[in-house]
C-alpha cells in the first residue's frame, strides 16, 4: 500500500470537529471549465474531477486539486492492479490497510459500518479511489453522477466527496495557495503529503490540454466518453416508412455523455416519448444537438444553463423507444434549429470520436 492509502485516516478527526456540514448544490456553475486532458490520468478520471469541481454551489474546486489527491492516494483508481472503467467504476475495489493501531503514523479506528464497505466488521479500513473511511464517508459521501447510489468505489461519487470536504476544510476558499494548503492539510496531516498533493495538482493544471478535436464545424468533444462505439446510421429504415435521423453511439448504461460544443441548454425532459429523457443544447449560431433516450441527467442541469464543451451533462441510458436495445447515445444535429434540417453529423463525429468508428 502507498504511503497515502496509510495516512488518509487523520483526516477524520478535524472533519469532526469542524463541525460543518455542506449541502450541495449539484451541477450549477457560473464559470464552467472545459474538461482537460493528461497523459497520466485515465479520461474518466478527469471527467469525475471535472464535474465534482463546481458540485458544490459556493466552492469552486480546482480539478487538478482533486487530480492530485487522486494520484498520491491510489494513482486515480489504478493502485494494485485496479483501474476505473468507463463509467468511474474501480475494480477491484481498492481497501487500505486494517486500521487496528498496527502501523505506524495510525491509530486504532473500530469498525463503524459493520464491514459493509471494507469488508472488515472489527475495524475500519480507508476504501475507494479517494480512500475515505466508512465513518467519513457515512457523511461526506456523494452521487457525484445522479445514478441513484452512492459509492466510495465511484470515481464520481468520491470526487463529490472531496470536494464538499475540502470546501468545509478551506472555509470555501480554494482560490488561495493557503487555502490549498489548509484543505488538503484537512485530508493528510503531513507535510510530506501536502507537498505531494500541491506539487502534482500544479503539474496537471499546468501540463493539460483540452480534450477536443478540430473538425469540419469547428471544435467538438466526442459526445460519449470512450470507448465508445457505432457506424453511420443515418438514414436506415425505421418502422412506418421513417427514418432514422442522427447517430447512435453505443457506451456502458451509465457512461457520461459530453457537451460537444460550448452552448445553452436549450431544453430538459423527462420520459420525453420516443426519446425517453433528452436534452437539447442550443450551440454556437443557434443550431441545436439532440441527446435521446439518457439514463440521467447532470445533478441540477436545467433549461437556461450554461455548459462548455467537454462539460458532463448525463449519463447513456435506454430510456424511451431503446428499452429493447443496447444501451446507447441517439444523436442529433440541426444546425439552424428546424426539425426539418437535420443534416448528418458522422463527420463531425467520426473526427471527434477518432478510434471508435466503424468503416462505412
Amino acid at each position: 500500500m502507498t504511503r497515502a492509502l496509510v495516512g488518509t485516516v487523520v483526516a477524520v478527526p478535524l472533519a469532526l470537529v469542524l463541525g460543518v456540514v455542506v449541502v450541495l448544490s449539484p451541477g450549477r456553475s457560473s464559470a464552467p471549465t472545459a474538461v482537460p486532458a493528461h497523459e497520466d490520468i485515465p479520461e474518466v478520471a478527469v471527467q469525475a474531477y471535472v464535474a465534482a469541481s463546481t458540485a458544490d454551489g459556493r466552492c469552486a474546486v480546482p480539478w487538478s486539486l482533486l487530480a492530485g489527491i487522486a494520484k498520491v492516494e491510489t494513482d486515480h483508481g489504478r493502485h494494485g492492479g485496479s483501474a476505473p472503467d468507463a463509467r468511474g467504476l474501480v475494480r477491484p475495489p481498492i481497501l487500505g490497510p486494517v486500521l487496528d493501531g498496527s502501523l505506524p503514523g495510525t491509530r486504532p479506528i473500530a469498525d463503524s459500518d459493520g464491514g459493509r464497505l471494507d469488508t472488515d466488521a472489527r475495524w475500519d479500513r480507508a476504501v475507494g479511489p479517494l480512500q475515505f473511511i466508512p465513518q467519513t464517508w457515512a457523511r461526506w459521501g456523494r452521487d457525484g453522477n445522479a445514478d441513484g447510489r452512492v459509492d466510495p468505489h465511484d470515481l464520481f461519487d468520491a470526487a463529490a466527496a472531496a470536494a464538499a470536504y475540502l470546501c468545509a476544510a478551506a472555509a470555501d476558499d480554494l482560490g488561495s495557495d493557503a487555502g490549498r494548503r489548509r484543505a488538503v492539510r484537512a485530508y493528510n496531516r503531513s507535510d510530506a503529503y501536502v507537498t505531494a498533493v500541491l506539487t502534482w495538482a500544479d503539474r496537471y493544471a499546468a501540463e493539460a490540454a483540452p480534450a477536443t478535436v478540430r473538425g469540419d464545424h469547428g471544435p467538438l468533444a466526442c459526445p460519449v466518453v470512450p470507448p465508445v462505439h457505432f457506424i453511420d446510421s443515418w438514414h436506415f429504415p425505421r418502422s412506418g416508412g421513417r427514418v432514422h435521423l442522427g447517430q447512435d453511439l453505443f457506451a456502458p448504461e451509465g457512461t457520461p455523455l459530453l457537451a460537444v460544443e460550448d452552448g445553452t441548454i436549450a431544453a430538459v425532459r423527462t420520459g420525453a416519448g420516443l426519446g425517453g429523457n433528452v436534452i437539447w443544447l442550443e450551440g454556437r449560431g443557434g443550431h441545436h444537438w439532440y441527446y435521446a433516450h439518457l439514463r440521467s441527467f447532470a445533478p441540477g442541469l436545467a433549461v437556461g444553463d450554461h455548459v462548455v464543451r467537454g462539460q458532463v451533462i448525463g449519463t447513456v441510458g435506454r430510456t424511451g423507444n431503446a428499452a429493447t436495445t443496447p444501451p446507447h447515445l441517439h444523436i442529433q444535429w440541426r444546425p439552424d434549429g428546424r426539425r426539418a434540417d437535420d443534416v448528418n453529423p458522422y463527420a463531425l463525429l467520426s473526427a471527434a470520436c477518432p478510434g471508435h468508428l466503424d468503416p462505412r
